[in-house]
């Protein structure tokens, strides 16, 4: 019989706070589950994460979505960079585009989102493996 890990997705449009967030963390890590990922909403995914991962010990921890239209590709790296140290190597980073009718409720203008999430990728897969020229990103970490 094969094994297949489980991962639970957490929202942050609820109201719950990030304490809860990582709370529900520790008591999946207690249950076995593979990963906990959060996607963006009220709250910051990244953010999120970093709580999750701070609560917990094995876990992986990441995002289910985290916006591409709500940071730059370099503030994304560097965030993930950063989790990925103090979760020492743990996190999984999902990104997406979320939806254009949000967006714009925002003020957010989305062009082409499946092009955006392509360049956008690269960017922070570029500045992961070193290949950015950013004097800022002076430690790298592969995620």
């Amino acid at each position: 019989m094969s094994h297949t890990p489980l991962g639970l997705v957490l929202s942050t449009a609820t109201k719950a706070p990030p304490r809860e967030l990582a709370e529900i963390g520790q008591f999946a890590e207690e249950r076995g589950f593979a990963a906990v990922l959060v996607n963006e909403g009220r709250g910051d995914a990244l953010a999120c994460a970093q709580a999750i991962g701070a609560a917990t010990e094995r876990i992986q921890v990441g995002t289910n979505i985290a916006n591409i239209y709500y940071r730059h590709p370099f503030l994304a790296a560097m965030a993930a960079a950063t989790i990925a140290e103090l979760s020492e190597g743990r996190l999984v980073l999902g990104l997406g585009s979320s939806h254009r009718q949000l967006l714009a409720a925002q003020r957010i203008a989305a062009g082409s989102p499946r092009e955006d999430l392509h360049d956008y990728v690269v960017r922070v897969k570029g500045i992961l493996a070193g290949e950015d020229d950013n004097p800022l990103f002076l430690s790298l970490i592969h995620i």
